[in-house]
């Protein structure tokens, strides 16, 4: 594996482990803790929560299969590096300035067929996705909209490319000066030198579409107002905010139509 800033690896009977410098003597077996159910959690892979040393609480994430592929192999991967990546992201996000969750260990053991994988980060306490925050802090519901066009922006500048990027995946509490909020799950993300803008018009229509896609699971629904709202947090002037929308407007609406969320409409040239 390679080297990360402030991190070593470590190879032990439970397998090879990536983990933050100052938890290198914690045997690797730790990291590989069953845990309690973190309240809240979603996603595809087991989320649990445990304590490390002397009252760390941290999270962990098993990456598990979708898909037909996930009858058979669902815990099951051949690439032991994924989580490492994923770790990578995150900790050059964080030190770009992007507010991410702190990566703690990634790791991989050998199974029959493959490796297990698993990532463990810190526990955001009091941390709620999105939806789930807006729906329980309706007050701050403008304010957080507004933060996440911010963070966002700041992921684009810093050159995110994620194919999963969605409002579950931001983690958001209640702060002294607004809402604080935190990326998650950047599995299969990348970081390039620079995005173009239909990268980032692709990312922001995924965003977008995913909020009436799930409609029936989430606890809040899209205000109109709201898309304006988040491109202002992302720093656009009006002008460009109307440019933005008359841009992405015929892609959104043609992906959701495909998806028989709309009517139809024409696929855009």
């Amino acid at each position: 594996m390679t080297a990360v800033h402030g991190y070593s690896e470590v190879e032990g009977a439970a397998g090879t482990a990536v983990l933050r410098e100052d938890l290198v003597n914690l045997p690797v077996q730790e990291f590989w803790q069953a845990g309690g159910e973190l309240a809240g959690a979603k996603g595809r892979g087991g989320v649990r929560l445990f304590q490390l040393g002397e009252g760390l609480q941290v999270v962990s994430r098993d990456y598990s299969r979708g898909g037909i592929i996930g009858w058979f192999l669902r815990n099951t991967f051949f690439d032991p590096r994924r989580p490492l990546r994923e770790l990578r992201i995150l900790n050059e996000l964080n030190r770009a300035g992007v507010p991410t969750v702190e990566p703690i260990a990634a790791l991989s053991r050998r199974s029959l067929l493959g490796y297990r994988l698993r990532l463990v980060t810190l526990l955001f306490s009091g941390g709620l996705t999105l939806p789930d925050f807006i729906a329980a802090h309706p007050e701050q519901r403008a304010a957080a909209v507004r933060a996440v066009g911010t963070l966002v922006a700041r992921a684009f500048d810093r050159g995110l490319s994620h194919r999963d990027l969605h409002p579950d995946n931001i983690l958001a509490r209640a702060g002294a000066e607004g809402p604080e909020l935190r990326l998650i799950d950047l599995d299969r993300a990348e970081l390039r030198q620079d995005l173009s803008e239909e990268d980032r018009d692709r990312m922001l229509i995924r965003m977008a579409r995913y909020l009436p896609r799930h409609a029936k699971k989430l606890p809040i629904a899209i205000r109109a107002s709201e898309y304006l709202r988040f491109l202002a947090g992302m720093g656009l002037d009006r002008e460009q905010r109307r440019r933005t929308l008359a841009r992405m407007l015929p892609r959104y609406r043609w992906e959701l139509a495909r998806r028989g969320l709309g009517p139809p409409v024409p696929k855009p040239s």
